[in-house]
């Protein structure tokens, strides 16, 4: 038989023999086909006390083929985010990137027209051509986990002890085994030397900075610029993950355990902010709290992010973002107002849904709420003003002989409401009353403050007070209206107290109003308060639904912190219209305030000197007597106001274009809540978008 014949017995022994030398040849010098791959997750070969962290899986799924995003298809396509991407604030971003990433300085022959950016994923595209089998960078580590950990070694990322963890397929072990064969793939040729100890590969010289290390375990490939890194990665392999990252209580409590997805490819973070802030050369509080700027001063007396230690959690993108992240509270670095805001007790879903979204329309832009103690978020907020604000408040308070400070009145204020507070911003689109207020034409939204009280006669008693002292609080009437600028009015049955004051911008009022279910409301239109309380009475059922019953709101909310002590609402498609409107007025105010005293001076000099030719030839302005030193001053203001009006009007039309634009990418978000729960040791927050592209 064909089977017995003696060559075909030979040759199936050769067959074998040589089957068995080569597997034998390619385990011992390559990798061995038959190995399992690293059965826990790739943080289990990082130590636990890395300053930072940043994990992903499944980036298949998130690039075509590096470094081109899955979803830039339908980016691009999208009229919002297609707009964003051939912005100059794009290109200005990019470059930001580039710098921040330390790309490589272009060379001689690079297209003219990219930016370092797109050289840089030139170049990358280049080498990933040179990979065997026309494989890409993804074909290589497998698509899989890939993480990034490390120590910070000054401001630079460039700086930082790192090493880089990922997952690997049969190509990305056979490119780990060519680094024993360096002369056979070239790296000699690249000016790269490559030396080899204990599993671990030194690869050094060329283009490289620094060395790097470089090992295997199993499917992981480890490569560090720091043999610390990936000894450590090796020893940790050989104890099974004890004492890693993943086996610690930042890990498990914060990353692995909270909600995720059923993919489980969030990015995961860890970043250590005692190590981050004396890194990047940091000193003193941040947000500063003595900043020129309210906003910045009042957040920066609320929080401080030198107090915090650790900030981990996760991060998708699974429609639009959903962020997850915990962080620790130095004790001995915050402040006592801080302790007292961050120790109130937090609220739950079933309070805000039946107590707390039922105040605000379901068409705000704008909605937050939060419990904490009113006295001392009102002092925060005062010593956040501005010196001559905060004194010229004090001083009108003052003379009423009611209050000999701020901090009297706040003690008034707190005792009659209690710890909690809520913002309302709509829409402004209640009707405009003829002979009403006086006010300017400023665009502005709807603005109500809801508070909770306990004490309705100090509020009423406040109330009054300032009613009746018009002149200390510049109340005024209307042209041809009666009274000094305070009214009681009735409102669909609702008794609502008017402050009339000009410089209210858009309204000229301010409205207040208690309501028997225990709110206080203050609010920039009194036809407000009329609609606010019935959307909180009758909701739905007489056409006024609340966010309550907005299904975006619900949703949204149900993925969230189950408790917190500050929530969060924002819905940029019912804030864009007025931005819209207040672009104009702003863009002026930007060109104004973007024109510094170097900017003026050389022109201030040419109109002096235009001026003094024109009109007193031969003659220098010392020289001028009182008349012609008035006639200069006048023809001097007048010349500058007109150049100071050309030039707002070439500068303006670009600042209102830029504003117009940022305007419409934030409708590329349709929804986003945010949860913040806070003690005096940690905080959690939770942040939830809703981001179509369709």
């Amino acid at each position: 038989m064909f089977f017995k014949r003696r060559w075909f017995r030979v040759l199936t022994i050769v067959l074998a023999v040589v089957l068995f030398v080569g597997y034998f040849a390619f385990s011992t010098f390559v990798f061995p086909p038959h190995e399992g791959d690293f059965e826990h997750d790739v943080s289990a070969l990082i130590p636990r006390d890395v300053d930072f962290f940043v994990a992903k899986a499944d980036l298949r799924g998130d690039f075509n083929r590096f470094p081109e995003l899955a979803v830039a298809d339908d980016l691009g396509e999208h009229p919002i985010w297609g707009s964003f991407l051939v912005s100059p604030d794009w290109w200005t971003a990019r470059g930001w990137m580039a710098r921040k990433l330390e790309l490589p300085p272009r060379k001689a022959g690079d297209d003219p027209d990219a930016d370092d950016l797109d050289t840089a994923v030139e170049q990358i595209e280049t080498e990933l051509k040179a990979l065997p089998l026309g494989l890409g960078l993804l074909d290589v580590i497998g698509g899989r986990d890939l993480a990034l950990a490390g120590y910070f070694r000054g401001a630079a990322f460039a700086n930082a002890n790192w090493a880089a963890y990922g997952r690997v397929n049969w190509a990305g072990k056979l490119a780990y085994a060519a680094l024993g064969y360096p002369g056979m793939i070239g790296l000699e040729d690249q000016g790269l030397s490559v030396e080899e100890e204990r599993g671990v590969y030194r690869v050094s010289g060329g283009e490289l900075e620094r060395p790097l290390w470089v090992t295997r375990i199993r499917d992981v490939i480890v490569v560090s610029t720091d043999p610390e890194l990936t000894s450590s990665a090796r020893e940790l392999d050989q104890v099974r993950g004890q004492g890693s990252l993943l086996a610690s209580a930042d890990y498990n409590d914060n990353i692995a355990t909270v909600p995720r997805s059923d993919e489980r490819n969030e990015i995961e973070l860890i970043v250590d902010m005692r190590d981050l802030l004396p890194n990047l050369e940091h000193e003193g509080p941040w947000p500063d709290p003595d900043s020129h700027r309210f906003v910045t001063a009042f957040a920066g007396r609320i929080f401080q992010a030198p107090s915090c230690k650790k900030v981990m959690g996760v991060a998708g993108f699974h429609g639009g973002l959903q962020m997850d992240l915990f962080g620790g509270f130095a004790s001995e670095k915050i402040s006592d107002a801080c302790r007292a805001i961050y120790g109130k007790k937090g609220f739950g879903h079933e309070h805000v849904l039946e107590k707390v979204a039922k105040l605000a329309p379901a068409d705000t832009g704008l909605f937050v709420y939060l419990h904490g103690p009113v006295d001392v978020l009102l002092k925060e907020l005062f010593a956040s003003m501005e010196p001559a604000m905060r004194d010229n408040l004090e001083t009108a308070f003052r003379q009423t002989g009611e209050y000999d400070s701020l901090d009297q009145l706040v003690d008034h204020v707190s005792a009659a409401l209690h710890d909690r507070l809520a913002l309302i911003v709509r829409k402004y689109d209640y009707p405009e009353e003829v002979g009403g207020p006086q006010h300017d034409d400023t665009p502005v939204f709807l603005a109500a403050l809801v508070g909770w009280y306990s004490d309705e006669e100090r509020l009423v008693g406040l109330r009054d007070l300032i009613g009746s002292n018009p002149e200390i609080f510049g109340l005024q009437a209307a042209p041809g209206m009666e009274g000094r600028g305070y009214y009681t009015n009735t409102v669909q049955g609702i008794s609502i107290h008017e402050f009339h004051n000009p410089f209210v911008p858009g309204s000229g009022v301010i409205a207040t109003t208690n309501t028997r279910e225990g709110h206080f409301y203050v609010a920039n239109n009194h036809h407000a308060l009329a609609h606010l309380r019935l959307t909180l009475t009758q909701g739905a059922r007489e056409g006024s639904p609340s966010l309550a019953d907005y299904p975006p709101f619900r949703a949204l909310l149900e993925r969230s912190l189950e408790s917190a002590n500050v929530l969060v609402w924002i819905n940029p498609r019912e804030l864009a219209p007025t931005l819209s409107k207040q672009a104009a007025h702003g863009a002026r105010m930007d060109a104004t305030s973007g024109l510094d005293e170097n900017f003026w001076r050389p022109i201030r000099r040419e109109v002096e000197s235009e001026i003094m030719a024109e009109s007193f030839p031969s003659r220098s302005q010392a020289s001028l007597d009182g008349e012609e030193r008035d006639q200069f001053d006048t023809l001097f203001l007048s010349e500058m106001d007109r150049r100071r009006d050309d030039i707002l009007d070439e500068l303006a039309p670009q600042l209102l274009a830029a504003r117009e634009r940022r305007i419409g990418w934030g409708e590329g978000v349709s929804a986003a809540l945010m949860l913040l729960q806070l003690n005096p040791k940690q905080f959690r927050i939770s942040l939830r978008t809703v981001v179509p592209l369709d």
